[in-house]
């Protein structure tokens, strides 16, 4: 994937004022305790305990900086999702428009259409669809099965978070193959 220049600046611009933002707000601040987030050691609900080490607590500073490394995260992914559906949607040849025929509510006397792609149906995408239907099956039912155990907050979020991410997965999946794409030119005066 090529990443452009001004996409590189934009990326150091927002680091070189963020991260003194973000140094200060960790180092400093009130040596008060920050939020407990498990009572005790002895404690048998530790879901992420196997692949991640957590903290017992959190500094508000601290948890500040976190959302805002996931906002910027959640962004990033957004807009490498938006370049894939246009790079693998668009691969192949634009349809020839010239003596096509267009449905009347596609067309009219201030929109024309510039650019149309088929949607394709590649063997890719029907197995990257059916693996990303059985992946949100299954995180529905490990969600579904621990929402009925008697430990209910173990991994409820990370069931749901996965089911999630693979479901908006899915949709881009979905979207880049499977749907044609459509480039409109439109006045904005009428």
């Amino acid at each position: 994937m090529r990443i452009e220049r001004e996409t590189i600046l934009i990326v150091v611009l927002i680091g070189l004022v963020l991260a003194p933002m973000w140094y200060f707000a960790l180092a400093s601040g009130e040596p008060t305790a920050g939020v407990q987030l498990q009572s005790d050691d002895d404690n048998e609900i530790v879901p992420s305990e196997t692949f991640l080490p957590t903290p017992n607590e959190v500094n508000t500073n601290v948890s500040g900086v976190v959302t805002w490394l996931a906002l910027f995260v959640l962004v990033a992914m957004i807009v490498y999702t938006r370049r894939f559906t246009e790079r693998v949607g668009r691969a192949t040849d634009v349809l020839r428009l010239d003596d096509a025929v267009m449905p009347s509510w596609l067309t009219s006397e201030d929109r024309s259409v510039l650019s149309y792609w088929p949607a394709r149906t590649p063997s890719v995408g029907l197995a990257t669809l059916g693996l990303l239907t059985w992946a949100v099956v299954v995180f529905a039912a490990l969600l579904a099965w621990e929402g009925l155990n008697y430990a209910r907050t173990q991994f409820i979020g990370i069931y749901m978070g996965m089911m999630l991410l693979t479901m908006g997965v899915w949709v881009a999946v979905y979207t880049t193959w499977f749907m044609p794409s459509i480039t409109v030119a439109e006045r904005r005066e009428h």
